[in-house]
């Protein structure tokens, strides 16, 4: 049935001037409309990575636990030290690192969105299953692993 739709359009644009015209107006209002959405979501997204800084927040305790399927945990408790802002979701990047020699390398690395809701001036525990492929809970007895906190975004207090 769609298709019958499409092929009567198409016959409009072809054989009718005013339905052309409408077509091109329809496109160009649609199309700004989405591009000024867009133009505004990003406007938003970097105001809200502004409001907080790296360092209004901390994590403390930060562990990392094997978990089944080849998944790991992210624990600790994650502090918003903002006095006007709510945290709502921040990015960690864990990297995971052999140190056998006198040089570290990375073996393994992943960036991990957290979905958080943290009020200004308060704390929450972290309890996050991340995906860090080939590392196995016996090789990380001999290796280290680290975290950084990429960006914060955050929203006004409701």
């Amino acid at each position: 049935m769609e298709w019958v739709v499409g092929f009567f359009a198409v016959l409009l644009i072809v054989f009718s001037r005013r339905f052309r015209i409408f077509a091109i107006g329809a496109v160009a209002v649609f199309g700004s409309y989405y591009f000024a959405q867009s133009l505004w979501d990003k406007h938003e997204r970097a105001e809200a990575r502004e409001r907080v800084t790296l360092s209004e927040f901390r994590i403390d305790k930060a562990l990392l636990h094997s978990s089944p399927d080849t998944l790991w945990r992210l624990t600790g408790r994650a502090y918003n030290l903002s006095k006007d802002f709510d945290i709502k979701q921040f990015e960690v990047t864990i990297s995971i690192r052999d140190c056998a020699d006198k040089e570290c390398t990375i073996i393994a690395q992943s960036n991990e969105v957290v979905y958080q809701d943290i009020p200004a001036n308060q704390a929450r525990d972290l309890n996050e299953l991340v995906s860090i492929e080939g590392v196995s809970p016996d090789a990380m007895k001999t290796m280290d692993w680290d975290y950084t906190v990429n960006y914060i975004e955050a929203a006004e207090p409701k």
